[in-house]
């Protein structure tokens, strides 16, 4: 399974690095040999030593393999101010010693955020002292140094990355230190040491674990994703053992998987995804798209999951997420909701250099008819956020916000007039029906909301649009092609859209058109599909990941969950009118190390949803 999988990974261009391919499997494998009917109790146990043993070939090298290539494993790391840092691991330089890491450092970068203290990554003992170095690599070409983050071993040969040209076969001449004082010294002439040790910094390894499941039961691939996923950190793909031996065509079920493997090694820095879609309305300025969903749990269950997905790019394939929990309802809190905007412009401005959305675009998945003044609340909820992080980021600009309602449960239905149109009964992908029965909803709110605000934007980087149309924006989407039964229309309820009443300085507004175009490109972005799905991906992966961590929260009320030396619990406090829920890790002491409202919230994961 795991070299047919692997061959269809390469097949679809997800590359895996020579040293890597040449680690014998059994090396970072571990097998569950005890009984099925054990196996939920115990894949706590069998997923840590498979964790355990990623780390000592990858981080400390025990096989020898980046040795003998003479390379290391590259990956990323968390320092503990929380910055994300890319880095190479350097294995121990004793027996039983302490491994290093050497970290992205770019002195041409004028916008490099990071600490000058990570331009060194070793300290050479002289005669005269110490003195910090950076390892760097001789290139027999040039003779010139280049950095370790720009040489990487593919295909039994060394390339460096130049920025013209790619990456570039070369020969390695040595490997040699550059001090602090711009003198060159052999690492075979000095003694030295780290100068980061990596048990410093949380590093990410491994970065997807593969697992083979020997049943089908959901409750062992519940218990198995709340160890990574809420735990441990990192991503996992799963596999049955039936489903992929009863496959007539394995190879396509691999592909199915590497698909959905793309997505979740989906990283900042290779900007991975599986195809690109022509999102023009969001790729023209930096706009925040999010899409909220929630699950709530059957019968005397009290809590609601609330998850939302936040688009990182311009292809909509890069998402992150997080994941809050509140007493039952279908609305949100207003807390949460703050968090939520917080969490999402957080990550998206780090994403994006620092740069800072001009305009935002929220997709609600939830509400009824019924549930409009809640809508209004929830409106109002996010203006006061907009408002506060614009004055904490000291932002001269009035945020133009759209909120649209994702309606799914209804009964209206699409079909073409004429049974030669359509396919096998169904209108084609992409169908709209956005006038004559549309137009009995309500207008869209907010339009005259702020005028006041409105008659202050122009000027600040931001511009009014003419001729604005206030009538209203709902419309029925068809976007998945059916091919059995009756294809059901989302409806789309747009409860306000400011962005088609101004914008910044350049863009254009946000007609119904742009609107709908939008929103069928988007999806075509589902990580594991290969053709457009019924809702955009930022509903179906918030819903998604509701639906999932809804399932795993037994697993931290029931004595919480041990996972590294750390203990992680679900606890609440009545401190505010309803409870609030947050994750606690303590350790073994009960010593608590932190708290997070954010269930999810894990450094490395952009798409835990995948």
């Amino acid at each position: 399974y795991v070299n047919r999988l692997l061959k269809r990974c390469a097949y679809h261009a997800i590359e895996i690095p020579t040293a890597v391919k040449n680690i014998r499997s059994n090396a970072v494998t571990e097998v569950y040999r005890g009984s099925i009917d054990r196996a939920i109790d115990d894949a706590l146990e069998v997923v840590e030593n498979a964790v355990y043993r990623a780390r000592d070939v990858y981080i400390n090298d025990s096989t020898g393999v980046f040795n003998r290539y003479n390379t290391w494993f590259k990956t990323q790391c968390v320092d503990k101010d929380g910055l994300i840092l890319e880095c190479i691991a350097l294995p121990p330089l004793v027996k039983d010693g302490k491994a290093g890491l050497l970290i992205y450092y770019d002195d041409d970068d004028k916008d490099n955020n990071i600490p000058y203290d990570y331009k060194y990554s070793h300290c050479i003992n002289t005669t005269n002292g110490t003195k910090n170095a950076r390892l760097m690599a001789k290139i027999s070409e040039t003779e010139t140094l280049i950095d370790l983050h720009n040489l990487r071993y593919h295909n039994d040969r060394f390339q460096a990355s130049r920025k013209l040209e790619g990456w570039v076969d070369v020969h390695l001449s040595s490997y040699i230190f550059k001090c602090e004082d711009e003198t060159q010294l052999d690492i075979n002439s000095v003694e030295f040491t780290y100068k980061h040790p990596e048990e410093a910094f949380k590093v990410e390894v491994p970065t997807l674990l593969l697992v083979f499941l020997p049943s089908d039961k959901k409750a062992l691939y519940d218990e198995v994703k709340s160890v990574t996923n809420l735990c441990g950190g990192f991503q996992t793909q799963a596999a049955v053992v039936s489903t992929f031996e009863k496959q007539r065509n394995p190879d396509q079920f691999c592909s199915n998987l590497a698909i959905k493997m793309n997505a979740k090694l989906s990283k900042r820095c290779d900007m991975a995804r599986s195809w690109e879609i022509d999102l023009v309305w969001i790729r023209e300025h930096l706009t925040l798209v999010i899409g909220i969903g929630s699950a709530s749990g059957l019968g005397n269950s009290s809590e609601t999951v609330v998850s939302a997905s936040t688009l990182l790019d311009s292809y909509g394939i890069r998402m992150t997420h997080s994941c809050f929990i509140q007493s039952k309802s279908s609305g949100i809190s207003d807390h949460i909701m703050e968090d939520i905007l917080e969490e999402s412009w957080h990550d998206y401005s780090f994403d994006n250099g620092g740069n800072m959305p001009m305009r935002v675009l929220i997709y609600r998945e939830g509400l009824s008819d019924g549930n409009f003044s809640q809508a209004d609340n929830e409106i109002n909820c996010i203006r006061r956020v907009l408002k506060r992080l614009k004055e904490v980021n000291k932002m001269d600009v009035d945020i133009p916000l759209t909120y649209i309602l994702c309606q799914t449960q209804h009964n209206v239905r699409m079909v073409p007039a004429d049974s030669c149109d359509g396919v096998k009964g169904n209108v084609y992908s992409g169908t709209v029906l956005d006038h004559s029965i549309m137009q009995m909803g309500t207008k869209m709110a907010g339009l005259s909301i702020d005028k006041l605000a409105q008659s202050n934007i122009q000027g600040k980087k931001m511009q009014m649009f003419s001729a604005v149309d206030d009538s209203s924006d709902d419309f029925l989407l068809t976007a998945q092609g059916g091919l059995k039964g009756t294809s059901k229309p989302v409806y789309y309820r747009v409860r306000l859209n400011e962005n088609k009443v101004w914008g910044p300085i350049g863009a254009t507004p946000l007609t119904k058109r742009d609107l709908q175009d939008c929103t069928y490109q988007m999806c075509f972005a589902y990580g594991s599909a290969t053709k457009a799905t019924r809702e955009i991906p930022v509903i179906k992966y918030a819903k998604k990941l509701s639906n999932q961590v809804l399932s795993e929260l037994k697993y931290l009320r029931e004595g919480g969950r041990m996972f590294d030396g750390e203990i992680y619990n679900l606890r609440s406090t009545s401190d505010l009118e309803e409870k609030s829920y947050f994750v606690e890790v303590t350790d073994s002491n009960n010593n608590v190390i932190r708290r997070s409202p954010n269930i999810v919230k894990m450094p490395f994961t952009n798409h835990l949803a995948a």
